[in-house]
């Protein structure tokens, strides 16, 4: 996946890769901080780590509607048929509770039937190109940076969703909409980061660059941070800037 940006600010001081992922990663995150959202001029006085994530995405189209309403029909009729078989403990409306259990048994029955209907009609819809279905992937994007003795210095976090269509000939790999959807989030959380480039820039030059005799225990406290945070715990992060974005 190629996240894109259009910040070529340089505000915010060089940092480095945080991170032991595989080369895919690191060169992709290299060229998301590095194309002109970092000054990479400067001496790198610090750390930087990006994650991004999808949940699991909330789906609707033909197929997903057949699914349900040929799964809500027998449990519709089996509810009628208790509500009518425990009418008696309702007295002198039992007649009401066994019009209103027959009418939802029908209504059953209907939605059975028309999820057969949907059944047989959704190969020849597929294959005429009609779409399937559509999927909504809720997503977040989170940049970490650190100091080069691997304190937090700030985190920013924005999320927001895509929507990616899909049908029998098309439409199922969502790493196009996916990239142009973080990208987004990226361009925002780098304008944020922009406006506080003062205050970041400040503790960074404090602390001063990278060294080699700093970088073993940056690294340790970076770990330790992480892992403390496995479910990052949103309040342990100072200077902390959350934002919710639609796309």
């Amino acid at each position: 996946m190629d996240l894109i940006t259009n910040n070529d600010s340089g505000f915010v001081l060089n940092l480095a890769y945080y991170g032991e992922d595989d080369e895919v990663i690191f060169l992709q995150s290299e060229r998301l901080m590095k194309s002109g959202f970092l000054n990479i001029n400067s001496e790198e006085y610090g750390y930087y780590y990006i994650i991004y994530s999808s949940r699991k995405p909330y789906k609707t189209g033909i197929i997903e509607t057949t699914k349900e309403m040929l799964s809500a029909a027998p449990d519709m009729m089996m509810e009628s048929m208790i509500l009518f078989f425990y009418s008696g403990m309702f007295l002198f409306l039992a007649p009401i509770v066994w019009i209103v259990s027959i009418g939802y048994f029908g209504a059953g029955v209907f939605v059975g039937i028309g999820g057969l209907l949907f059944a047989a009609a959704t190969p020849p819809l597929l294959l005429f190109g009609f779409p399937s279905e559509t999927a909504k992937f809720n997503i977040t994007a989170e940049l970490y940076i650190f100091d080069s003795e691997g304190n937090i210095v700030c985190h920013y976090e924005k999320e927001g969703f895509f929507e990616q269509t899909a049908g029998l000939y098309y439409g199922y790999n969502p790493t196009k909409n996916a990239a142009i959807a973080f990208s987004k989030l990226y361009e925002e959380i780098f304008e944020m980061a922009d406006i506080d480039s003062s205050m970041i820039n400040q503790t960074l030059m404090t602390v001063g660059p990278i060294t080699e005799s700093n970088k073993e225990q940056a690294m340790e406290k970076i770990n330790a941070f992480f892992a403390r945070n496995e479910t990052i715990d949103r309040s342990s992060v100072p200077r902390q800037i959350k934002a919710r974005q639609e796309i």
